[in-house]
């Protein structure tokens, strides 16, 4: 068991910090907190928590490789955007935008050969983002 959260876990999130493996969750408030896997040792202690948005509610994370560096992605029940931070160093990034609703879900993954973030939104709207470019495609619509 990882502590830190006092409330509901929303979404949790395997990446990798120089070369070794972290934990990454979100709870119901929006809070992210970071583990090293092996030890269990929360990386984020004594620090002020990272944070999505005010709101309370279904928040999402993931992680991903962007611009060669390991990203946190995260996006709170009422945001239409998805928040990054740099998983090592916590240093917010640009977001990656274009949802008219509400982002649902978000994942990472390579396809045929190209590091992408993909997301989809309350309205059926799927987004696929290169990680390199940070060019998005809107997919199709449910």
């Amino acid at each position: 068991m990882l502590p830190g959260h006092e409330i509901m876990v929303t979404g949790v999130a395997i990446g990798e910090v120089s070369g070794q493996p972290v934990i990454v969750s979100i709870d119901h408030a929006g809070r992210l907190f970071r583990w090293e896997m092996r030890s269990g040792e929360c990386l984020d202690t004594g620090l002020p928590p990272l944070r999505v948005g005010k709101d309370h509610g279904d928040h999402r994370v993931a992680t991903a490789q962007v611009y060669g560096r390991s990203m946190l992605l995260a996006a709170g029940e009422k945001g239409r955007k998805i928040r990054c931070w740099d998983l090592a160093t916590r240093e917010e990034q640009p977001s990656l935008g274009g949802h008219r609703q509400p982002v649902t879900c978000i994942t990472a993954g390579v396809l045929p050969g190209r590091k992408v973030v993909v997301s989809g939104d309350r309205a059926g709207v799927v987004h696929v983002w290169d990680t390199g470019s940070r060019s998005n495609s809107r997919a199709r619509t449910h």
